[in-house]
C-alpha cells in the first residue's frame, strides 16, 4: 500500500546583497502557517460475494423387475349377504350370484 504525505521544503539560495532600509532584524517577524496533509492506512475487512450456489431438484426414473408368486382370492357372495373368502370353485355360479345381487339392488325402492 502506498501512502502519500506532504512535506515543507525550504529552499535557501544566495542573492546579490542589497541593503534593506528601515528594517531592524527580528522586529518584523511573522509566523507563516502551512497545513500539511498525510494519508494514513485504515485497514478494515469487508465481505464480498464471490460465488453463488444454486440448488434444485431433478426427477429421475428407474425401472426394476420383481418376481414373486401372487395368489388369487375371489369373494363369493351369497344371497343372504354373507361373504366367504377362498379359492374360486365355480366361476359361472359366482357370476350368476353377482348378477342377481346387482338386479336386487336396482329393483329396490329408494
Amino acid at each position: 500500500m502506498t501512502l502519500k504525505r506532504e512535506e515543507i521544503v525550504v529552499d535557501r539560495h544566495p542573492v546579490d546583497a542589497r541593503p534593506v532600509e528601515g528594517v531592524v532584524l527580528g522586529s518584523d517577524s511573522q509566523t507563516i502557517r502551512v497545513d500539511l496533509e498525510a494519508e494514513r492506512a485504515n485497514v478494515t475487512k469487508q465481505a464480498y460475494v464471490v460465488e453463488e450456489v444454486s440448488i434444485g431438484k431433478n426427477t429421475t426414473s428407474e425401472q426394476k423387475t420383481f418376481s414373486d408368486t401372487v395368489g388369487k382370492e375371489v369373494l363369493q357372495v351369497r344371497e343372504n349377504g354373507n361373504l366367504q373368502r377362498g379359492a374360486p370353485q365355480n366361476d359361472a355360479r359366482l357370476q350368476q350370484a353377482a348378477e342377481a345381487e346387482r338386479l336386487n339392488k336396482n329393483n329396490q325402492p329408494k
